[in-house]
């Protein structure tokens, strides 16, 4: 095996974070000196995506009283102190109830108006915090512009599970391998967003496969 080899020593200044034994046995032994199929598998055994790692769970919460919106939508809150941010105010009422902002902050000081990230020139989404966080909770959308924020719905707290099963292939996909995705949820009692807040429910595990191919990588990103 020729170290020499214009190829390898491309594929060793391409993947100079992998050790030089690693990059050798991939392309003169597991790819045969093929270079493309070479850097295909150095590829796939460096990436970090989420899909390439042998498991990785991810954690949701359901909604409850505790739940933080504004770490998930990342409103800004117009401060009512300050001069520059009333003006942006002037005229302009919270397009839920109608109400006009400055109006109701000479009543009440204490309320806050948000502004939602999805703002245009033309469409300000602003809106009374307590009004917006309602509406959320009822639809995970700006009610303005339609744009969509991660809340959580009326599922109870669980994970999600990724591996990789290059030894099984879904049909139709022979010799592809396979994503594996487990679902869990325990059982627990309904919260306080739930159909029957105080009542138990039973828990449940579904498991859902998808061929390892660029249209199942997609779809897990």
């Amino acid at each position: 095996m020729s170290s020499q080899d214009p190829n390898f020593l491309a594929l060793l200044s391409m993947f100079e974070q992998l050790p030089t034994e690693v990059v050798r046995e991939v392309y003169f032994k597991r790819c045969m000196k093929n270079y493309e199929s070479a850097v295909e598998c150095l590829l796939d055994m460096n990436d970090p995506d989420p899909y390439k790692v042998r498991e990785k769970v991810l954690y949701y919460n359901q909604l409850d009283r505790n739940f933080d919106f504004q770490e998930v939508v990342k409103w800004k809150t117009f401060d009512n102190t300050r001069e520059n941010h009333r003006r942006l105010l002037e005229g302009l009422d919270d397009p839920l109830t109608l109400d006009n902002f400055l109006e109701e902050i000479e009543e009440d000081p204490s309320i806050e108006v948000v502004q939602l990230p999805c703002r245009t020139q033309n469409l300000k989404c602003n809106f009374f915090k307590v009004n917006i966080v309602e509406a959320l909770k009822s639809k995970p959308e700006c009610p303005l512009c339609h744009t969509y924020y991660p809340i959580p719905g009326k599922q109870p707290t669980g994970s999600m599970s990724i591996k990789i099963n290059r030894g099984f292939d879904c049909s139709g996909y022979r010799g592809k391998g396979t994503v594996t995705i487990r679902f869990s949820f325990r059982s627990g009692i309904q919260g306080p967003n739930h159909p029957n807040p105080g009542v138990h429910y039973s828990g449940t595990t579904r498991i859902a496969y998808i061929p390892l191919v660029a249209e199942g990588k997609r779809a897990i990103k």
